[in-house]
């Protein structure tokens, strides 16, 4: 079992493959204290293609313009 810890630092115990889920996609940690969620977000969304990035938009139901740039498109995801 591993500890893992929520968006409001909760802590959680689960097997491995479930805590490196839960970190990989709702951007949760496994090391304990306070962190910023926009730091979660944002790490969420580094390295991703521009064409990534507007796959995202479009399977969440954002709009963005079509030629928006690579900042625009993050700073859309992120919001």
């Amino acid at each position: 079992m591993v500890t893992v810890y929520d968006l409001e630092g909760n802590a959680h115990e689960m097997a491995g493959v479930d805590a490196r889920e839960c970190c990989a996609e709702m951007g949760w940690t496994m090391t304990p204290g306070t962190f910023d969620l926009a730091d979660t977000i944002e790490d969420k969304f580094h390295g991703m293609t521009n064409a990534e990035l507007k796959g995202w938009l479009d399977k969440n139901g954002r709009e963005y313009p079509a030629l928006a740039k690579k900042a625009d498109l993050l700073a859309l995801c992120r919001a």
